[in-house]
């Protein structure tokens, strides 16, 4: 399936590439209010541009739709609604 996106300023012209989850990872971040933060990113749509190319590698161009979805959060305490009452 084709369809037409914008990118770098030109439209192009992709392909859909069907694709299968083979791992998905959870990436963990510590924010400098002392809060744990895990977030998955969940591909949903992979397009090949047709005829575009890394300059340096040669390899084609994949742009791709994804969702960022928050699994938990681990807060402390003081930060908690209800917790200045």
């Amino acid at each position: 399936m084709k369809r037409t996106i914008e990118h770098q300023g030109k439209k192009v012209t992709g392909t859909h590439v069907p694709f299968e989850t083979m791992r998905e990872e959870w990436n963990e971040y510590s924010l400098a209010d002392g809060t744990t933060l895990k977030v998955k990113i969940v591909l949903q749509d992979v397009l090949r541009l047709d005829g575009e190319y890394n300059q340096v590698t040669g390899d084609p161009i994949y742009v791709i739709n994804s969702s960022n979805h928050v699994v938990s959060t681990t807060v402390r305490d003081d930060l908690r609604k209800g917790s200045n009452d």
